[in-house]
């Protein structure tokens, strides 16, 4: 019988996840134009002190830039581009609902143009992706040279041929990685696009079921593992 109320708990929960799935409303390119200075100050110092390590390690700064998904969202990011010019960094601050959030993203686009690896150092910056094209890989490393040797290290396992950052087209270019991964997403019916001009997304009902299901999966394993399991997803 405990059985029966847990499995039923369970099976509430994902419903739930379903249903905020299909109701929430998520964004193709969140990010505002960039800036030389964040338009939100950052209290805990985070942002300065990571941009800071990546330029000492030959990191290119490339201006901030402000999340565009509404008031609730006090978010700026900093973007960077990588010495080899085959990845963009992200490094994220601010409050969502008076939550505060901060994290790292290390994008590396594959060559190929579809597929696309990313770490992070923060449960909360993980973003799960149903079409199995956007790998994932948990570091818990705060210290941004640690993160990026993790990263490396990672990409260097999956022998991935990167596609490069142009000089001067770098935000561009990755604007152009995500919306060609969500078109890409709509044609498999995992997605549908809410406007013509294609900004706004919700999942489908095949998408929103995958996505509850492999999310919830996924972070209550690495909830009861500290984050070691699983470490890319």
């Amino acid at each position: 019988m405990v059985y029966i109320y847990i499995f039923g708990f369970l099976a509430l929960l994902i419903v739930f996840q379903v249903g905020v799935a299909l109701w929430e409303k998520r964004m193709t390119w969140p990010y505002s134009a960039l800036e030389e200075n964040p338009q939100f100050l950052d209290p805990t110092n985070y942002a300065p002190l990571q941009i800071a390590e990546a330029v000492n390690i030959g990191f290119q700064f490339l201006g901030w830039a402000k999340d565009r998904k509404g008031p609730l969202y006090r978010l700026c990011y900093a973007f960077l581009v990588s010495p080899e010019r085959d990845s963009i960094v992200i490094i994220g601050v601010g409050t969502v609902m008076s939550m505060r959030l901060s994290g790292i993203w290390i994008h590396t686009p594959d060559i190929n143009g579809r597929n696309s690896y990313y770490s992070t150092n923060d449960d909360k910056a993980v973003e799960i992706d149903i079409s199995g094209q956007w790998k994932n890989h948990l570091a818990k490393l705060r210290q941004f040279p640690d993160l990026w040797n993790a990263h490396r290290e990672w990409i260097r396992r999956k022998r991935v041929q990167a596609r490069g950052f142009p000089a001067g087209a770098e935000f561009e270019t990755f604007r152009t990685v995500r919306v060609d991964h969500y078109q890409n997403m709509a044609a498999r019916d995992l997605v549908r696009f809410l406007d013509p001009e294609r900004e706004y997304w919700r999942y489908t009902i095949g998408g929103a079921v995958k996505i509850a299901v492999y999310s919830y999966a996924i972070g209550m394993a690495r909830a009861l593992t500290a984050g070691r399991f699983p470490k890319t997803g």
